[in-house]
């Protein structure tokens, strides 16, 4: 017999045979019986008397352990079985509620505001740190225009992560670097600010005193935005 199948270790288990073999008996004869040290006998009876499989009686002022009956121990693993299924339930309750909070945060669309040089910074580095190609539509400022010393060092990082842009704008001159792809847009379809796809982002330009940058995270939006730039990217033609 296993003690740990029936939830005893096996100290526990000796002591438990002990007591059946001998019916109601003193903890000396019961630590003979099992071959335990005196200093763990009523550490061990107190945790059978705990789990209902021994109790005792006085008599001449003397205690006298007893075994409970071994269909006690079917009982105890019903127990233990119906605390397990309760349990089990109130564990797929609270996952099904995490899930949902999961769901609800993963609908919400965030949106932030970035101003100034340092704001276009951020949004520059969160384009790196994405490390997939981006799309640019519109826009009659380039990032070389406002922060000339920085758009280098960060034009170099890009090539060195193989990010490719694709990027439609009308006023914009022809691009000589292997990693741009350009295509200039009819006159009338000019956008004064640009707007920037990046994985899961949209991030809108306005280069007007202070630079302000909207920037919304939305798997939808950005999906949406790069379906509009792939039909005009299909309609004009590569400069």
């Amino acid at each position: 017999m296993k003690a740990s199948a029936i939830g005893l270790t096996e100290t526990e288990l000796n002591v438990y045979k002990a007591l059946l073999r001998m019916g109601s008996s003193l903890a000396a004869d019961v630590i003979k019986s099992a071959q335990i040290h005196r200093a763990t006998a009523y550490d061990v009876l107190n945790r059978l008397m705990e789990k209902g499989l021994a109790g005792y009686i006085i008599k001449n002022k003397k205690k006298y352990y007893n075994a409970a009956t071994p269909g006690r121990i079917i009982e105890i693993f019903e127990e233990k079985k119906k605390k397990l299924e309760t349990e089990e339930e109130e564990i797929k309750k609270s996952v099904k509620e995490l899930e949902q909070i999961r769901l609800l945060e993963k609908k919400k669309d965030i949106a932030q505001i970035y101003s100034g040089k340092e704001g276009l910074k951020a949004v520059m580095q969160d384009i790196l740190a994405d490390g997939m190609d981006f799309m640019v539509i519109g826009g009659e400022v380039k990032f070389s225009d406002v922060l000339p010393i920085y758009t280098k060092h960060w034009a170099e990082a890009r090539e060195k992560k193989g990010i490719y842009a694709k990027i439609l704008t009308a006023k914009a001159k022809k691009s000589n670097w292997k990693y741009n792809s350009l295509k200039h847009l009819p006159e009338e379809y000019n956008f004064p600010s640009p707007t920037i796809i990046y994985g899961n982002k949209v991030a809108v330009i306005l280069y007007e005193e202070p630079i302000t940058i909207v920037s919304i995270e939305s798997r939808q939006i950005a999906d949406t935005y790069m379906g509009h730039f792939n039909l005009l990217w299909k309609t004009v033609s590569k400069n």
